[in-house]
């Protein structure tokens, strides 16, 4: 029986783009997207923010945003960040969750009463600086939002508490003496460094990128340039938390001070980082211990 195919939920986003002048350094609005909640208002039912999103293809565009504006045209470059579900960054998020939990017992408070409550975290610090701010983000101090990475405060940097929580189980360690006298040296490896900090456990702070370049021109239409990123038709990309971050590395408005960005992000699904892999290990292999007992009876 042939395989049945699979639904793309596609979220649309808009981004503004503005100038003071042209040849001035260029403000995006809101460049934050926001997978989760996006999807909870199209499909009108909570789509939990602890998960991994299968990103299978983006399609971006700039326009004037409005037909009148006959004159506007630019060009943009710039980077799409988002974070790998790495084994440390689902650790964090869980620990992060975990804690806020155990404060809204102790407080007396029940999340579940609440059929709309979600935990969820910003992508950065600038969630509280935006219009509209980042929607029911969630916070320990009543203050400060907790986010993935960056922050004022070092207690709302999820990943950054839960690194400061697990040290590195190795270091760049000096080769032993060779058995041979080649070179009349005992040093085996040279520009020593340490590839990662020894730890599985430890969240990396930097997000990965797809980067993209746009153009338009509303006016002569002499140029319009895109981005059509897909992957291999088999694979997907994993996007922690369904959290973008639109970052512009340089760009120029042609005549006008505004330009506006057109997204469209296509998900194959979407799965839980909640549980912890290492009891899912367990029970497999228990599992496989028992049938192998029966085997042999």
């Amino acid at each position: 029986m042939a395989k049945s195919l699979g639904k793309i939920h596609t979220v649309n986003h808009e981004i503004g783009v503005t100038s003071a002048g042209i040849g001035l350094p260029l403000f995006l609005d809101n460049p934050v997207i926001d997978a989760s909640g996006d999807l909870t208002r199209q499909l009108q039912r909570v789509i939990r923010q602890g998960q991994y999103y299968k990103l299978v293809g983006i399609d971006m565009t700039i326009d004037a945003g409005d037909i009148d504006n006959t004159g506007d045209g630019g060009l943009i470059a710039g980077k799409i960040n988002y974070f790998t579900p790495t084994r440390g960054r689902c650790m964090a998020y869980r620990n992060a969750y975990k804690a806020t939990m155990a404060v809204m017992r102790d407080q007396g408070i029940n999340h579940r009463a609440d059929d709309m409550y979600d935990f969820r975290v910003a992508f950065s610090e600038e969630a509280a600086l935006f219009t509209p701010a980042f929607p029911n983000v969630a916070t320990l101090n009543g203050s400060d939002e907790l986010v993935l990475v960056g922050g004022t405060n070092p207690q709302q940097n999820i990943f950054t508490v839960h690194n400061s929580n697990v040290a590195p189980v190795s270091s760049v360690q000096t080769q032993p003496i060779p058995f041979g006298t080649y070179g009349n040296t005992s040093d085996f490896r040279l520009n020593e460094v340490q590839p990662f900090s020894g730890n599985p456990d430890a969240a990396h702070l930097t997000p990965e990128y797809i980067p993209f370049t746009a153009a338009y021109d509303n006016d002569a239409e002499e140029y319009v340039v895109q981005l059509d990123w897909r992957p291999d038709p088999a694979l997907y990309l994993a996007v922690m938390c369904g959290l973008f971050r639109v970052q512009i590395d340089s760009g120029e408005l042609n005549d006008d001070n505004f330009l506006r960005m057109n997204f469209a992000l296509h998900f194959a699904g979407w799965k839980s980082i909640m549980g912890n892999p290492d009891k899912k290990k367990a029970k497999r292999s228990s599992r496989g211990k028992s049938s192998k007992r029966k085997t042999k009876k």
